[in-house]
């Protein structure tokens, strides 16, 4: 049997993809893609979706990936990372700034408005991972590749047009220190657990 284990970590800023470093290739396997967005989100639809669909067919169909987007296999977004060094999922999609701490270097991807192009970011996200990261940070794993995102948005059902209309508003930040600044604007941060 073969156990091919691969992770997207990332940040609200920052992603990373791995796989296990005890990497065997098998005749048939079947492999758990968990992830905490729903399906029809673009990182599920954009990019997880298409490699899942060319790993069934680069394969000839010797492997398959079965899809558990929203946290269907359970667990907390802080464990994905765990549910696939455990052999609970082979791929996941999970955020490093639900973690704090845990990656300290890929942190500097969180900072609220250091990253103005995801482009740039995602390639010195890169060049940081392969210089200082590869055998340390996430020796456990083999990262396929890293993105960042831009600087970001807001959503909410309320507009938000000044730091006011933060008041009150339950908003998500993807980092702890995006969740700081939120709660220094007004606004409710709810950190993952």
């Amino acid at each position: 049997m073969t156990f091919f284990k691969t992770a997207l970590r990332g940040a609200a800023a920052a992603a990373i993809i791995a796989a296990s470093a005890s990497f065997a290739m098998a005749q048939e396997v079947t492999l758990k893609l968990h992830q905490f967005l729903p399906p029809q989100a673009n990182v599920p639809k954009l990019v997880l979706d298409i490699l899942a669909d060319k790993i069934e067919a680069d394969s000839e169909g010797r492997i398959k990936i079965e899809r558990y987007p929203s946290m269907h296999l359970g667990g907390k977004l802080s464990e994905l990372m765990d549910q696939v060094t455990d052999g609970i999922a082979d791929i996941v999609l999970a955020v490093n700034g639900f973690t704090p701490g845990r990656f300290p270097r890929t942190e500097v991807f969180e900072l609220p408005f250091m990253v103005t192009d995801a482009r740039a970011a995602s390639s010195a996200y890169w060049q940081l991972f392969e210089a200082h990261m590869k055998d340390t940070d996430f020796q456990d794993v083999k990262i396929l590749g890293t993105f960042a995102h831009g600087p970001g948005m807001l959503h909410t059902k309320n507009p938000i047009a000044t730091p006011a209309d933060l008041n009150g508003q339950n908003i998500r930040g993807g980092s702890r220190l995006v969740n700081q600044l939120l709660e220094k604007l007004g606004g409710c941060p709810w950190a993952c657990p």
